[in-house]
């Protein structure tokens, strides 16, 4: 399966009511992710940015 797929199933069986216009969607940028972890320190399971609604 892949990330897309994943997160838009995820998306209508745990949350059916968000996004319901479809804004939100997801990247795998390892750039991105990768410095979010270092500034915070931290690893994580996902990070909303909710300037580009990007997963």
């Amino acid at each position: 399966m892949d990330l897309e797929f994943r997160f838009y199933n995820l998306k209508a069986s745990l949350f059916p009511f968000w996004d319901l216009n479809k804004e939100w969607k997801v990247t795998n940028n390892y750039k991105m992710i990768s410095e979010i972890e270092n500034k915070l320190n931290s690893k994580f399971i996902v990070y909303g940015d909710r300037e580009s609604k990007t997963k």
